[in-house]
């Protein structure tokens, strides 16, 4: 059982950040200097920098100043400046309405209403929801779309005599076994599929939001679901026929020839792209409906681009977040930086190219088939339980039910039902601590 002080523990950070009521003489550097805080990577450092210069030659006086981060320590490094009054005046990270709720950003909106480029309409509309609003109000601009698709190596899929993508959990089910070989002494040599995650399955099942409400109030789990447990139970039953490696993460067996079909998010295809391996063929296709019918969407945008409440220039700061999340921006940035990666507009294969930097998702095979992938109707938000504040805590207890499911040390159903009593004494205890702290 954890104390009350480790539930409050987000609370009160939220309350010492409103105690030192940011001001603005607490800013950092010059005046016309204005700060960035993005994940460090150096062969996205071209393309960032290009944006700045542009930025800086249309805004005359002022410098932009870049400072990177792992994605590990971003989120810890942001709060403890916060917290010893400076902080940067831009950051690009994930979780914007968890920082909202810490009174760390500023709300979005009175800049948006007069942006030509960055409107909640002109945005895929899986990147938008709870994860950057909060309130009514947006404190987020989104700057990725991410699928989770199913990867297939093309050379076991002809190999197979397989045609087009599988319609129904059943025909996934025999294309895996069809896919699976073993050698002369029994062992597998090539497993049919690998599920690193099962959100896909449980989105094409109709299961309900993981929790709900699906935002910070949550303080009900849903992994005891029936739909929830039909999905985790036909991966189980995949992983006992031998077809699948069950639950597990990382994409090396995949690359290296020993799984036939991945499912992961669609960036996973950065670690085997043709600049890598130029002889390995993959393409990728959604999670088909459990019972047929158009699939439904599941994936995020969870970066975003925010403002700071420690900006001193807080229109200048806008002006620098406009540019870093514009199209052309965000699609230079991506197109070196981390293959697999969307833009998060709605128009990405609007022809002509509405910038020439949407052209790789225009010619690119690979590419163009996850843009074509997101214009499927159906989709499903981000769950709360995937960017709560106690996501950490959640997904260690979720992780420790896959073990046993895949180990065979507990039922599906046993797993889940107590896995669901976890994650649900989690949410009740820091939702009765947020209220406190109100």
């Amino acid at each position: 059982m954890r104390s009350r002080r480790q539930v409050c523990r987000w609370c009160g950070i939220g309350a010492a950040l409103a105690v030192l009521g940011w001001a603005g003489g607490l800013a950092t550097a010059a005046s016309r200097e204005l700060v960035l805080w993005d994940v460090a990577s150096p062969d996205r450092d071209p393309p960032r920098f290009e944006t700045f210069r542009r930025f800086e030659q249309a805004n005359p006086g002022y410098k932009v100043t870049f400072q990177g981060f792992t994605f590990a320590e971003m989120r810890d490094k942001l709060i403890s400046a916060a917290m010893g009054g400076i902080a940067p005046d831009v950051v690009r990270y994930s979780f914007a309405s968890e920082f909202a709720a810490l009174n760390l950003l500023e709300s979005l909106d009175p800049y948006m209403g007069r942006s030509r480029e960055i409107r909640r309409d002109a945005f895929h509309p899986i990147t938008l929801g709870p994860i950057r609003e909060m309130n009514g109000r947006f404190w987020g601009i989104p700057f990725n779309l991410e699928l989770y698709v199913v990867f297939y190596n093309v050379d076991h899929w002809q190999r197979a005599g397989l045609g087009g993508a599988p319609q129904t959990w059943e025909e996934l089910a025999a294309y895996a076994k069809k896919l699976t070989r073993s050698s002369g002494t029994g062992q597998t040599e090539v497993y049919g599929l690998q599920p690193t995650t099962y959100i896909p399955f449980i989105a094409n099942n109709e299961a309900p939001p993981l929790a709900e409400p699906n935002d910070y109030g949550a303080v009900k789990a849903n992994f005891a679901h029936p739909r929830v447990i039909e999905a985790f139970s036909y991966l189980r039953e995949l992983n006992e026929l031998g077809v699948s490696t069950g639950i597990q993460g990382g994409s090396g067996l995949f690359a290296s020839g020993q799984v036939a079909m991945l499912v992961h998010q669609s960036s996973e295809a950065h670690n085997f792209r043709p600049q890598v391996f130029p002889d390995f063929r993959f393409g990728a296709f959604l999670v088909p409906a459990r019972n047929g019918g158009e699939p439904v969407i599941s994936g995020h945008g969870q970066d975003a681009v925010m403002i700071t409440k420690m900006a001193r220039d807080k229109e200048a700061a806008w002006r620098l977040a406009e540019a870093y999340a514009s199209r052309d921006a965000v699609a230079r940035l991506w197109s070196v930086g981390k293959y697999g990666m969307l833009p998060p507009y709605r128009d990405l294969l609007t022809r002509p190219p509405v910038v020439p930097a949407y052209e790789p998702w225009h010619n690119d095979p690979y590419l163009r088939s996850l843009a074509l992938l997101s214009r499927q109707p159906n989709f499903r938000p981000m769950d709360v339980t995937f960017w709560h504040p106690e996501r950490t805590r959640i997904v260690q207890i979720i992780n420790a039910a896959i073990s046993q499911i895949n180990t065979g040390k507990a039922s599906v159903r046993t797993a889940l039902e107590e896995a669901n009593r976890q994650v649900e004494s989690v949410l009740t205890q820091f939702e009765a601590a947020r209220k406190v702290q109100k």
